[in-house]
């Protein structure tokens, strides 16, 4: 079981939390309210810390939903190092991860890349994304491999159906299980 961080709870299900924590990430410093009074400064610096812990513990979440679930990544495939992930949205970086909304990996392997992620949106709720490709940049996963999978955005990921699981205090990776057998045994038989 995986904990889910009260703040993360908290953000995914209050809206009122989501639209405070949205407005104070927004943009590299947040935006002091023009109404704020000097007695409320100190209210004003706690609520940002808030909103950079939920922040920090969705990435820290979505790193164990991450290593729950992607366990023992077919033989052959080296890890990239988390310093050089290969491109900006693979970085780990919290920022990044809030941006993105996953956290991923990428993997490599005699002329191909395979990238796995764990996701957690307010529209789609938990879901499973992997990519592979050759290294032309040519997708090698089908539809008919990923039956239930949908495959989108620009780099053409394919991510698993809306809410795996639905959001709770805590996660059973096992719930994640068969989506992730089906990825393992679509990446065997495209390579």
């Amino acid at each position: 079981m995986i904990a889910v961080p009260e703040s993360v709870l908290a953000y995914f299900q209050q809206p009122s939390v989501q639209t405070a924590v949205d407005l104070l990430l927004t943009g590299k410093e947040p935006k002091v309210p023009a109404n704020l009074r000097w007695e409320e400064v100190a209210s004003f610096y706690r609520a940002c810390l808030a909103a950079q812990q939920v922040q920090a513990e969705y990435a820290l979440f979505l790193e164990a939903l991450w290593g729950a679930v992607w366990t023992e990544i077919p033989a052959g495939w080296r890890g990239c190092r988390p310093s050089n992930p290969a491109r900006p949205d693979l970085a780990i970086g919290i920022a990044t991860i809030w941006s993105e909304g996953c956290f991923s990996r990428r993997f490599e392997r005699q002329g191909y890349s395979l990238e796995l992620s764990a996701g957690l949106w307010p529209d789609t709720g938990l879901q499973l994304g992997v990519l592979l490709y050759d290294e032309e940049n040519s997708v090698l996963l089908t539809d008919d491999l990923l039956k239930g999978w949908i495959r989108e955005g620009d780099i053409d990921t394919y991510w698993t159906q809306e809410e795996i699981a639905p959001l709770a205090a805590t996660i059973d990776a096992a719930q994640f299980g068969q989506w992730r057998d089906q990825a393992y045994q679509a990446i065997a038989a495209s390579v």
